[in-house]
């Protein structure tokens, strides 16, 4: 028998697979710069640390022209300890993002580091124990100003956020780490 007939059924798939591997590789880092670019645009006072892209196959993804879901860490502003964000279903074509969630940790203030009560699988409730008192973080927003106002103990600062149209308060819940809150806008327009 001849070589050849061996090599070519085995190069042939080498081959296609590597082709695929490789456009999924350049869809990818065009999807990245395309959301990139949007968020930079769309968010001028934040900068995009990091991206972990999602919604394979990315080739598919970019042939639609869109991004199911994307999750950036931002540069966390003053007084914030860190800011991630949640893209979900960007239309690359219209711009249309159905939502974004941003993830916001604001520090304990000195003396007032609360332990989460935890449900019975682990989550964060909505409340902590501060000195043996249930506490519960309420924020607000308010012309672009997010504010906790904890039941018992000191109060962070108030800090900036976004200029997203229709951002409000999903949730809030205490953490190890600080007072964690969920701002969520739907339908929003990005800029390119």
């Amino acid at each position: 028998m001849k070589f050849r007939y061996f090599v070519l059924p085995l190069a042939v798939p080498a081959i296609l697979a590597g082709g695929l591997v490789g456009a999924e590789k350049v869809s990818a880092d065009s999807l990245t710069g395309e959301l990139r670019s949007r968020i930079t645009h769309t968010l001028p006072d934040s900068r995009v640390e990091d991206i972990n892209l999602r919604g394979r196959p990315y080739v598919v993804s970019r042939f639609n022209g869109e991004v199911s879901t994307a999750y950036l860490r931002l540069s966390p502003p003053e007084g914030v300890s860190t800011e991630q964000l949640l893209v979900q279903e960007l239309d690359l074509e219209t711009g249309k993002a159905e939502r974004l969630t941003f993830f916001v940790t604001l520090p304990y203030p000195d003396g007032s580091a609360a332990t989460p009560v935890l449900r019975a699988d682990g989550s964060y409730t909505g409340f902590g124990r501060l000195n043996g008192q249930k506490v519960s973080y309420p924020a607000s927003l308010y012309d672009r100003r997010l504010t906790v106002r904890p039941t018992a103990g000191a109060a962070p600062e108030a800090v900036r956020v976004p200029a997203v149209p229709g951002l409000r308060v999903a949730q809030s819940w205490a953490a190890e780490d600080g007072i964690h809150v969920e701002l969520t806008a739907d339908d929003v327009a990005t800029r390119s």
